[in-house]
């Protein structure tokens, strides 16, 4: 297998990406599935002021704007959606209550990403590489009944020979 890894100082790949000042619009969802794990491993509670997005790291704080009517709440991204491809965000129940989209299950948005904790890191983008470097990774080899099966032996292990 071969794995590029980037040389040198000037082949730095994380940058900052989203400024505060940055703003998606589109249209948001609420959900409330409690007790499910959501995508970085916490349990859903939809009265925390929580959000899924496709693609924000886990930790983002974001604002959450109603174009409708003004109000806005921040959110912390803990969960991976919208799966409805019209849909930019899903919020909490909380959340969706905060910015009064209950009712309508859905409301016209604006995100502003705030600035990332320290926790979570900046919000990335990759830049291009100055050069690579390439290295050889070795193949593992499998051992135990695995390895067996995996070199044509298919009874090795499934009790048909097993004395």
């Amino acid at each position: 297998m071969m794995i590029f890894r980037p040389v040198g100082i000037a082949a730095a790949i994380l940058l900052v990406a989203l400024s505060p000042a940055m703003a998606e619009t589109g249209s948001a969802s609420w959900y409330a599935l409690d007790g499910n794990l959501t995508a970085n491993g916490e349990r859903m509670n939809s009265a925390k002021m929580t959000a899924a997005h496709r693609t924000l790291p886990f930790g983002t704080k974001v604002k959450v704007t109603n174009l409708r009517n003004g109000k806005s709440v921040i959110v912390r991204i803990n969960d991976r959606g919208p799966f409805a491809k019209q849909r930019i965000i899903d919020l909490s129940k909380g959340a969706a209550r905060h910015i009064c989209m209950i009712g309508s299950g859905h409301a016209k948005v604006q995100l502003t990403q705030l600035a990332s904790s320290a926790e979570t890191g900046p919000a990335v983008r990759y830049e291009q590489l100055d050069e690579l470097e390439t290295i050889t990774v070795p193949k593992r080899r499998p051992v135990g009944r695995f390895a067996s099966w995996l070199r044509g032996d298919r009874t090795a292990g499934s009790g048909e020979n097993d004395g």
